[in-house]
Formats: structure tokens, C-alpha cells, sequence
């Protein structure tokens, strides 16, 4: 069902594009509104399987390029100071402008993300979770599927068996499958800290050596931040531990955007003024919290566009991977929010 539907979509995408309709409709809902298109990682094929992250946050080089390449015949890409002094003004944002944003900091931004962002002059912001950066550390997600990865790999009875136990600890049942597992970590990311944190202790007992950080699970350094940063590009925050905010207490999630704000403008030495809540997560205390903290502008993970009447502490963006924009004509609709 899945395949047919993208099948749909992409003969629709390629109607729309190849007809000139897809031109007259980005006009119109483009109008006064600007889309702010959410990246997160950007690899090349010779990596694909040094991943371990959901489908849904990865974009290919050569679609990436593809991309950058359509922004600048298409669009207006605007950074991410020139928007906040649009801001200020009060002043209309020009007619079919455009932000492009990555979450997360991995170290692929660096590698791959950035040559192609420099071929084409587009203007981007990464937005940083401290406690990463320049850290022998990955995301909880990643290293739990680095963990069953291996597992499921050493054939091993009494580990799997183990493993197993874990995925089948709680009120759901899942198989031990590659599949199983991301549908276990998109029903924990639901769930409290600590059952995330107990899972984790459980999973490291199983491999005391640790899951072996591969290099494309990793993060940038605060010494690539600082040459991306030399070459063009802005950053943000993306508070300290990546926690969901929305679930911390007041004074947690106080500390998380005012010490990651902090840490970011002692290392780049210039001021931070954005935010991206971690996973998409915030309610009315934490957008209290992140003004307080001096922030401007904060970003969601909700889809939409960002208009004369959006609060600029709740801008929507668009996620843009390889499964919904892998062609200029899908990327398009996706831009322009039509799927």
C-alpha cells in the first residue's frame, strides 16, 4: 500500500511539474507565507549502511544536491539573522523566501551537507544539542538500534534472548527485527525519561564494551562547528541533553535552553537568539521558558508555513528525507505543502 501510494504521488508531482501547474500553485501558497524546510541528516551511499537512524530524518547526497540546486532556482533563501531582523521590522518577508534548517548536529552536516550547501550559496542554521558536540555519545534512538543491530548480526541464542525480554517488558509485544525495533523506540519516545533510561541500563549490561560508535553516528566537533561557522553558516540551540522539554520540570528545562544559549555563544562568539525544541516537544511553559532565555525565534516540527500571524516562538517547518521529496517534482509539492 505504501509503494502504490508514493507511486501516486510521484505521477500527481510529475502532472503538476511538467504541466506548469505546480509553478502557478507555489505562487499562490507561497503568498505571503515562507516555508522553513527541517534537515537533519544528508549521506552519501558509501555510508548508508553505517546509519542508524529512522528513514524519516535521512535525505541522500545526490537528492540533497538536487535540492539545494531547486532552492536556488526557485526560491529565495534567506538565513536565519536576516530572518530574525525581518522579524524586528515588522516588515513583509520577501515573496517566495525560504529557510533551510538541520537538527541535531551530526557530523554528516559537515562532511557532505556542507560542500553541497556551499555549491549552490544557501544560508542555513544548524541547531546544536551541547551535550553532543564534540562527545563520544549517541542519541538513545541510535544506540539502541546499534545495540540490536549487533545482536540480531551475532546470531548469539542467550543475547537475542535477552534482548527479546527487553522489547517485551512493557504492556506491547514486538518482534526482534530492525522493524520491530524502530516501532519500539517510536512508541518509547511517548513514554517518561526514566523508563528510556531504565531500558538503556538494561541494553548496556548486554554489551558492557559499549554499541561501538561508528563515525556516522556521530556529531560535529566545536572545531567543525567553528569552520562551518567560518564558511557561512549559522547556529542555534538545540538545548543541552535533547530531552523532550515539555516533560522536564520548570527548573530543567530553564537550565537546557539557557546553558545550551550559553555554551553556543562562548564557543561561535557570536549571540544566540534560535531555538529548535528537541524532537518537536513544547507546551505553553517551555515557549514562557525559551522567551525568558532571550530566544527570538523557536522551531517546531509541526508542519506548515510561517506567515505574518505566526508566533515566532512556535514557527512551523517542513520535514523534508528521501521518502517524500527524493524527486525535484515531489520535493516541490512538499515545499509548497501540497504532500
Amino acid at each position: 500500500m505504501r509503494k502504490a501510494v508514493h507511486f501516486v504521488k510521484q505521477m500527481v508531482a510529475t502532472g503538476l511539474y511538467s504541466s506548469g501547474a505546480l509553478s502557478l500553485i507555489a505562487r499562490t501558497r507561497l503568498r505571503h507565507r515562507m516555508p522553513v524546510l527541517m534537515y537533519h541528516r544528508v549521506i552519501d551511499d558509501k555510508h548508508v549502511c553505517d546509519v542508524h537512524s529512522s528513514s524519516g530524518i535521512i535525505v541522500s547526497k545526490d537528492v540533497f544536491r538536487m535540492q539545494m540546486a531547486t532552492i536556488r532556482q526557485w526560491l529565495n533563501p534567506i538565513g536565519i539573522d536576516e530572518f530574525i531582523e525581518y522579524l524586528r521590522s515588522g516588515h513583509g518577508i520577501p515573496q517566495r523566501s525560504c529557510l533551510v534548517t538541520f537538527d541535531d548536529g551530526w557530523v554528516d552536516n559537515y562532511d557532505i551537507a556542507l560542500p553541497i550547501i556551499r555549491e549552490f550559496s544557501i544560508p542555513a542554521v544548524v541547531f546544536l544539542p551541547t551535550n553532543y558536540i564534540s562527545a563520544d555519545k549517541m542519541f538513545w534512538q541510535e544506540e539502541l538500534l546499534v545495540s540490536m543491530s549487533d545482536a540480531i548480526a551475532s546470531a548469539d541464542e542467550e543475547r537475542l534472548a535477552m534482548m527479546s525480554e527487553i522489547l517485551n517488558s512493557g504492556s506491547q509485544s514486538y518482534e526482534l527485527t530492525m522493524d520491530g525495533v524502530r516501532t519500539y523506540i517510536s512508541d518509547l519516545k511517548t513514554g517518561r525519561d526514566s523508563d528510556i533510561n531504565e531500558m538503556l541500563e538494561r541494553i548496556r549490561k548486554l554489551t558492557p564494551a559499549g554499541p561501538g560508535l561508528q563515525h556516522y553516528n556521530q556529531y560535529l566537533t566545536w572545531s567543525q562547528v567553528r569552520e562551518m561557522q567560518e564558511q557561512g553558516l549559522s547556529f542555534g540551540s538545540h538545548a543541552v541533553s535533547h530531552r523532550a522539554l515539555d516533560k522536564l520540570s520548570e527548573q530543567d528545562c530553564r537550565n537546557e535552553l539557557r546553558t545550551s544559549r550559553r555554551i553556543i555563544e562562548e564557543k561561535i562568539a557570536l549571540p544566540v537568539l534560535s531555538l529548535a525544541y528537541p524532537n518537536g516537544n513544547y507546551n505553553e511553559d517551555v515557549v514562557r521558558e525559551a522567551r525568558d532565555a532571550g530566544y527570538e525565534v523557536a522551531f517546531t516540527t509541526e508542519p506548515g508555513f510561517f506567515d505574518r500571524n505566526a508566533d515566532p516562538l512556535r514557527v512551523p517547518r517542513i520535514n523534508i528525507h528521501d521518502n517524500n521529496s527524493s524527486t525535484k517534482s515531489r520535493f516541490l509539492c512538499a515545499t509548497v505543502g501540497l504532500f
